[in-house]
């Protein structure tokens, strides 16, 4: 495959700019075929080595295939996640270390017998986890002094964890920021004997874990990145000589709730004084879909050879009457009307589940919180619930937390209505019916039913035709008040109009009172 002219001037920087780039691609743009043409071109010039950092594992095993399939030698080039890179920097100072995901857990327990207020590590101990979490993936003990209280603070205000603390029991946020302080610095105390995922990237950092440091290192969806791993990338840059390529797509920046910056390519660039080059002409898309993506990205352009397809809107009643087939998807802004739909596809006789095992999961929690056995009485436990915790966030000015609190009650309502149908009226009949509905498709394996999920778990993702359920009615969410959050419900958009391959059709859900 030829290279094109934007993906040639890539090449032409490599092997005759200077300094580091920062790669502005646009969804479906060809960026992991210019990065393999990036370290050819590196390789055949003996321009030195490369670390490239691939955002996830089933990505970095991807781009090591594409390296051997080369003949690259490793010693040019390795490819892997940030995490991967960390822990062989960790391993070689702590070479007995253990890894346990259950880390944070793991303390919290020990902690629930000798402190002096036990009880906020037995009840508060998932939203410790959570900011504790939050702290390594912000390098607190390296960027940030972790006992700062308003670095503590910053981090439940941005991350908008009022929500949680109504499952931590009778405690208050600061007995909860106070018990997480603790776990963290204990974390950091054990990190030459157990670490986790997450320790990967921070343990490296606090300690000054030597590096072999690179002459290149290239980082793959780079807006999604978070202050350790940007952190840790820099680390490995051969100091004064060593050059950068970090690329991503500014515009599909959606996962700021889970401790990405919003702004992660702009504090990139301005640290490594980039360059910056587009990607912008999308192999993907095709043309009447990339006019509708201009609204939100104005420089997206369609590949002059790309069909014209198909951009339409249908009723929500059309739906059912679409052929649907498990090569399609159905994107949703929120998880309550993919369920809602889920169970009339299943009553049309079309087969399908919601991805997502973990919402599955967070919705079994909530159901079995008050520990009733009977579903009416927790449809009453969960209207006092919600009128309690709304009242509180809004009192709080926490309104972009009610949205997620006001979604997850309408899935179990959802659910309980259709498992009361079925003559059943048990909470254990309720978790069966969640477990079923909810499922994962595994990487690399194909769906054996039509999936519906959220915008957000479609992202790196695409299909020949996509439906979106009421994009103008869920997007953007009137509770995205902070700039970064509205910025972050237009890349949702974008994101959800660029899966498509062929075909993109909104499905129109009137709003509540319309029609």
């Amino acid at each position: 495959m030829a290279l094109s002219v934007q993906q040639q001037a890539v090449i032409d920087w490599v092997t005759g700019g200077k300094g580091s780039l920062e790669l502005v691609a646009r969804a479906g743009c060809g960026k992991t075929f210019t990065l393999m043409a990036a370290i050819d071109a590196i390789a055949e010039h003996k321009l030195g080595d490369v670390a490239l950092m691939a955002y996830n594992k089933s990505i970095a095993t991807e781009l090591k295939n594409r390296l051997v399939a080369k003949k690259i030698d490793w010693k040019v080039a390795q490819a892997g996640t940030v995490h991967s890179f960390g822990f062989a920097a960790w391993r070689k100072v702590a070479p007995k270390v253990e890894v346990d995901e259950n880390k944070s857990y793991t303390i919290i327990d020990s902690m629930v017998d000798k402190a002096a207020h036990k009880c906020v590590y037995r009840d508060a101990a998932p939203l410790i986890a959570k900011v504790v979490a939050h702290a390594k993936g912000r390098a607190f003990g390296h960027l940030i002094n972790q006992c700062s209280r308003e670095a503590w603070l910053d981090i439940w205000e941005h991350f908008g964890l009022d929500e949680e603390l109504a499952d931590a029991g009778p405690h208050s946020q600061s007995d909860v920021l106070r018990a997480a302080c603790k776990v963290f610095k204990r974390s950091l105390e054990l990190c030459s004997e157990v670490i986790d995922f997450d320790d990967m990237i921070l343990a490296p950092l606090v300690f000054k874990a030597r590096f072999w440091p690179k002459d290149w290192i290239l980082v793959d969806e780079s807006q999604d990145t978070n202050p350790a791993r940007r952190a840790l990338a820099l680390a490995m840059l051969k100091p004064r000589t060593g050059r950068m390529i970090f690329v991503g797509d500014d515009r599909q920046a959606i996962y700021g709730f889970t401790g990405a910056d919003s702004d992660s390519m702009a504090q990139l660039k301005h640290v490594t004084s980039a360059t910056t080059l587009p990607l912008n002409v999308t192999y993907r898309c095709p043309k009447s879909v990339v006019q509708l993506a201009q609204s939100i990205v104005a420089d997206i352009t369609a590949h002059d050879s790309a069909p014209q397809g198909v951009v339409r809107a249908i009723e929500y009643n059309d739906l059912f009457d679409s052929a649907l087939t498990k090569a399609d998807a159905i994107l949703c802004r929120n998880t309550a009307p993919l369920i809602n739909c889920a169970y009339a596809l299943i009553s049309a006789g079309t087969p399908c589940r919601v991805e997502g095992r973990e919402i599955g999961t967070g919705l079994i929690k909530l159901a079995r919180r008050w520990k009733v056995s009977a579903l009416d009485k927790l449809l009453d436990k969960l209207e006092e619930y919600e009128a309690r915790e709304t009242a509180k966030l809004m009192s709080q000015d926490k309104e972009s937390a009610v949205e997620g609190l006001q979604d997850k009650l309408a899935c179990l309502r959802l659910m309980i209505e259709r498992v009361t149908r079925k003559g059943l009226h048990s909470v254990n009949d309720l978790v069966a019916e969640i477990t079923t509905m909810f499922g994962d498709v595994k990487e690399g394996q194909v769906a054996d039913v039509l999936m519906l999920g959220t915008i957000h778990r479609s992202k790196g993702r695409e299909w020949p035709r996509v439906f979106i359920l009421g994009r103008t009615r869920f997007l953007p969410s009137p509770y995205a008040k902070k700039e970064w959050q509205q910025v972050q419900e237009q890349n949702l958009e974008y994101v959800a109009i660029t899966r498509a391959q062929q075909e993109l059709i909104d499905v129109d859900m009137p709003k509540e009172g319309e029609g």
